[in-house]
């Protein structure tokens, strides 16, 4: 975290001492985070605490809504990887030997795939992988 003095991390719970605010003045506070792996809008709401509120302060209009915000994010799932398939060569003769080429593109960084494919009916023989 970033645009703060002390600040404290407990699991998802974020808590910062901010130096004083002059009028017009801000202070931008920076999260670094990683999205969640399940695609979703996610939402957080945050609030500013004053406390104590300074004497002798005038503050106009409703404290509570004024000191919080919310902000949502949309995650998308990875695009799904594409998949070709191709005879090479594209025609033989009864009995020839003939490849199989599956070309797998992912989308983006993802781990955990597995494929499968049943060949054509008349059943090939003498299948093997590489």
């Amino acid at each position: 975290m970033s645009g703060c003095g002390f600040s404290i991390f407990n699991g998802n719970n974020v808590s910062a001492n901010l130096a004083p605010i002059h009028g017009g003045g801000s202070i931008t506070i920076t999260i670094h985070a990683t999205a969640p792996k399940t695609p979703g809008v996610y939402c957080n709401e945050a609030k500013a605490d004053i406390n104590p509120f300074p004497r002798l302060t005038y503050f106009e209009g409703d404290q509570v809504n004024l000191t919080k915000a919310q902000a949502c994010v949309q995650v998308n799932a990875l695009p799904a990887p594409v998949v070709t398939k191709t005879f090479k060569p594209s025609i033989v003769n009864v009995g020839q030997a003939v490849n199989i080429v599956f070309t797998i593109t992912g989308q983006g960084p993802q781990s955990g795939l597995t494929f499968s494919d049943v060949l054509p009916n008349p059943p090939f023989t003498s299948a093997t992988g590489e």
